[in-house]
């Protein structure tokens, strides 16, 4: 920082380092859970478990044999993901921290 003033001398000054940091990322304390049944042309949706700290907000992540297949807060299953194995990834957002990760259980997905 500089300090300007007419007629006198110009100084400088310069504060101490300061390192910002964030908090501590959320943690499931109970895993996500997928809620409804898992089964082609049905629609499954989320229970986001338990977080400690609290999460303000949530985004969701399906997946298909890893493959991510939707972001919303329900999935409409599809004929062609028949036999194969679903899972849920819910990312916990807190303002000022990491984000935190969970996965749910890995479910096979019905004809």
């Amino acid at each position: 920082m500089t300090g300007y003033r007419t007629n006198l001398k110009t100084n400088a000054a310069t504060s101490a380092a300061l390192t910002v940091a964030y908090g501590v990322a959320p943690k499931a304390t109970a895993v996500p859970k997928i809620v409804g049944t898992v089964k082609v042309g049905k629609t499954v949706k989320v229970s986001v478990g338990a977080w400690s700290p609290k999460a303000t907000s949530y985004r969701y992540e399906w997946r298909v044999n890893g493959k991510l297949v939707g972001t919303a807060a329900s999935l409409k299953l599809t004929k062609a993901w028949a036999g194969k194995k679903l899972t849920l990834v819910v990312v916990a957002r807190r303002t000022g921290h990491h984000d935190g990760r969970a996965v749910s259980a890995a479910v096979k997905i019905k004809k």
